[in-house]
């Protein structure tokens, strides 16, 4: 005699289970997915203020490697500038677009913090000189923009000051403060 094999399939109820398992795991990986992409925006967002603050400390630094000396006071444009705890005056000698040193002529630069918590740099160029004059933002929201200098009541002294800038960065985390500090050093004192 020929036996017969029955052929057994799913249940509705087993398959409502096996819909609902899907579902919940579903819903969790969606949530892992957002979680994820909050936090990489926010990392990106530190990130991306770390190399603005860096970016500004190297261009300083570029400048007053080419400088010959901190300047304790200096009128601009009818502007009179200080160096200070929030600013210096760097005075480096002008460079025509050929690369040859103008000789007994200086390109002033200032970098400032502004009213409105910006960075700013404010370039009196000499006459001949290949550097543009004027006054550019290099940086905006500076929450800190801390000089010190090498020889603290006599800026124009001093071979070498250390500068800290850091900026405020809202993330998902709330706000973060994002910093960095360099010591700086004249290079053609």
């Amino acid at each position: 005699m020929i036996e017969k094999k029955l052929q057994r399939g799913f249940t509705l109820a087993e398959l409502l289970v096996v819909m609902a398992a899907l579902g919940i795991v579903s819903i969790a990986m969606v949530g892992a997915y957002l979680m994820q992409a909050k936090l990489t925006s926010s990392e990106i967002k530190l990130n991306d203020a770390q190399i603005r603050v860096g970016d500004v400390l190297a261009d300083l630094a570029r400048t007053a490697g080419q400088a010959d000396e901190i300047l304790s006071t200096s009128d601009i444009g009818g502007v009179t500038y200080l160096s200070g705890p929030n600013s210096v005056i760097l005075s480096l000698p002008a460079v025509t677009a050929s690369g040859n040193i103008l000789s007994n002529a200086y390109d002033l630069i200032v970098f400032f913090r502004d009213d409105s918590n910006n960075l700013q740099k404010t370039v009196a160029a000499a006459s001949g000189s290949k550097r543009p004059s004027g006054t550019k933002t290099v940086f905006k929201n500076a929450a800190t923009f801390v000089l010190n200098y090498e020889d603290d009541p006599s800026p124009n002294l001093s071979d070498w000051f250390t500068a800290e800038v850091s900026t405020d960065v809202v993330t998902n985390a709330g706000s973060q403060n994002v910093s960095a500090k360099m010591r700086i050093t004249l290079e053609n004192k």
